[in-house]
């Protein structure tokens, strides 16, 4: 339990590179599913 208690502390200093990270790591998965959705949309209509 003290890890847990030293990573919130870590967390409270820095979260809004974290939220950054996520927004990044979020945004990044959004475009790999459109680009998987535009593969497929072009495979079916050929």
């Amino acid at each position: 339990s003290k890890e847990l208690s030293e990573e919130k502390l870590l967390s409270k200093e820095k979260p809004k590179e974290d939220k950054e990270k996520a927004k990044l790591e979020a945004a990044e998965e959004v475009l790999e599913i459109i680009e998987e959705d535009k593969g497929k949309k072009e495979q079916e209509s050929q």
